[in-house]
């Protein structure tokens, strides 16, 4: 990979790390945007990063290439930050995944919490209330399909629901 050149070339390798700064801070911004595009990361934010990981060097003097220096700094920082980035997403991911098993388990413990709630109502209540919700079928049709009339139906669909909340909430 190649770096953006700047125009402003430094003017030796003695320079210190506050005139690399000055000489390349536009060119590191717009390298900065391009590689955090989407990233969420602010490039200001990671810009400081860079610059004060360069002063904990403590001898610029010992720094042939600046420019070099900066960007090697610079690739170290992204990489960092993206990486965290990553991590973070990973962990996310697992998280949701373990709420979807939490998920999994309390439907699992209702579904069996209903089953035997369903399994006390009289015979009938039980037959209307699950052609009615588990089949779909509609009122006249659980007339047909059982031989009663459609006012009778209704009836003991609501007795089959109020009797389940009575035995789910224990009072039956």
């Amino acid at each position: 990979m190649s770096l953006p050149t700047s125009k402003k070339k430094p003017k030796g390798a003695t320079q210190g790390f506050e005139e690399t700064v000055r000489a390349y801070d536009r060119e590191l911004h717009g390298f900065l945007l391009r590689r955090l595009r989407g990233q969420g990361e602010s490039p200001e934010d990671v810009r400081q990063e860079i610059y004060l990981r360069m002063l904990r060097f403590a001898d610029a003097d010992l720094v042939r290439e600046p420019r070099a220096y900066l960007y090697r700094v610079a690739r170290n920082v992204l990489h960092d930050k993206l990486l965290l980035v990553k991590r973070n997403r990973t962990f996310a991911e697992e998280a949701e995944s373990d709420e979807i098993g939490e998920d999994e388990v309390s439907r699992a413990d209702n579904q069996r919490d209903i089953r035997r709630i369903v399994d006390q109502l009289p015979s009938l209540y039980r037959a209307v209330l699950i052609l009615r919700i588990r089949e779909g079928m509609s009122y006249d049709e659980i007339a047909r399909e059982l031989t009663l009339s459609v006012h009778t139906v209704k009836k003991y669909l609501h007795l089959a629901l109020v009797q389940c909340r009575l035995i789910g909430l224990g009072l039956k």
